[in-house]
């Protein structure tokens, strides 16, 4: 399974769809700051393909 974020880039950040394949679905929206060098606890999430699997917490 895996999160694929498409993003629209505006000057002052990006809206990003996370859709989640398979199969392709919209999951949420989300409104972020522009990337900061990848900055941990500033940066936005990158944009493409995330893997990720189930758990339980």
């Amino acid at each position: 399974m895996e999160l694929i974020l498409i993003s629209m880039y505006h000057s002052g950040g990006k809206n990003v769809t996370i859709h989640i394949d398979p199969p392709l679905k919209a999951l949420c929206f989300t409104i972020e700051l522009p990337g900061q060098n990848n900055d941990p606890e500033k940066s936005c999430i990158p944009e493409g393909k995330h893997a990720i699997k189930k758990r339980i917490s």
